[in-house]
């Protein structure tokens, strides 16, 4: 997983991130305690991680919402919000988490909406307003630079030629 985001940021090739996501498996509820995991730390984590894990969350956009609403709640004490939590709305793809996960979405905007209502901050108020009115309007994605994830792996392959399915094994 690191060395496909690694391959990412300084190559800003997103073939290995690809190769990562589309060849994990995760059985049950493995997909939610990897990211659990992985974002452990939220306010220390890169921007890389945080872009890494919207990758792996994929179309499971409520494990995010989740761990965002833990975040806020348990760690911040629904006070403030930290850079991490700001970029991470302003990365959230609004459309696929409203048409997969509404309910969840309305209470990540619930939460979002109480935090900020007394925030003086004029970037959190923006951001914040412009993630809970995105909700139910079409987010404009010609601002966000995300990781770019291939549905068709086959034609990845590695600077040695060899297929990319065994990437996955080698992240551990």
């Amino acid at each position: 997983c690191e060395i496909a985001s690694r391959v990412h940021y300084n190559l800003k090739d997103s073939r290995y991130v690809s190769c990562f996501v589309k060849n994990v498996t995760f059985s049950g509820n493995g997909k939610f305690f990897f990211l659990q995991r992985y974002m452990a730390g939220f306010a220390e984590i890169s921007k890389r991680r945080i872009d890494m894990s919207l990758a792996i969350a994929a179309n499971d956009l409520n494990i995010i919402g989740n761990c965002l609403i833990s975040y806020i709640s348990l760690t911040l004490k629904c006070k403030v919000f930290d850079e991490n939590s700001l970029y991470m709305l302003q990365k959230l793809d609004l459309q696929k988490f409203h048409r997969t996960f509404p309910s969840e979405l309305n209470d990540l905007c619930d939460v979002l909406a109480a935090v900020s209502k007394d925030s003086k901050c004029a970037k959190v108020k923006t951001i914040v307003d412009h993630f809970v009115k995105g909700r139910s309007t079409e987010a404009s994605s010609s601002s966000k630079e995300e990781l770019k994830v291939f549905e068709n792996t086959e034609h990845v392959q590695d600077s040695d030629g060899d297929d990319c399915k065994d990437v996955a094994n080698q992240t551990e």
